[in-house]
């Protein structure tokens, strides 16, 4: 998604992509930069691109390395893996952007942030559990703005 709108995307050969909208506009797009494209040119444009698998847009997501962040107040496992270490307890206030939960995740240890400021009203795992994809880690009370 780019700025809130869907796209559908397929495969349309080496390094090109065709990219339709909702609205049933089509681009094909051509991807340039190795190893992965950091470029690419829609319509005429260069513009430079992140190319991201699901499961790495999702640990950024967890990360809290989107912009403005999600506001949720719900902490969940970007993908499986083991929990590490709790780095907050319940009642605490804590920042947006503020570790919480360490997991490990493809033999890599993985600090994930606060979704939202708040205060931790749950911890819904222990140290040493084994987490699926989705599930929710913990859970914090958003602070009013």
């Amino acid at each position: 998604s780019v700025d809130g709108e869907v796209f559908e995307v397929a495969d349309a050969g080496a390094h090109a992509l065709r990219v339709g909208a909702a609205g049933g506009r089509q681009h094909e797009v051509t991807l340039a930069g190795e190893p992965r494209p950091s470029e690419a040119w829609i319509a005429g444009a260069r513009v430079s691109v992140e190319v991201q698998t699901e499961q790495e847009a999702r640990l950024a997501a967890a990360l809290g390395k989107t912009a403005g962040g999600s506001g949720s107040g719900e902490l969940k496992a970007p993908m499986p893996g083991r929990v590490v270490e709790i780095l907050v307890s319940v009642g605490e206030t804590i920042a947006q952007g503020a570790p919480t939960i360490i997991v490990e995740a493809m033999k890599m240890e993985n600090e994930l942030h606060a979704p939202t400021a708040g205060v931790v009203r749950e911890i819904a795992v222990a140290k040493g559990d084994t987490v699926d994809a989705g599930q929710v880690l913990l859970v914090i009370e958003p602070t009013p703005d």
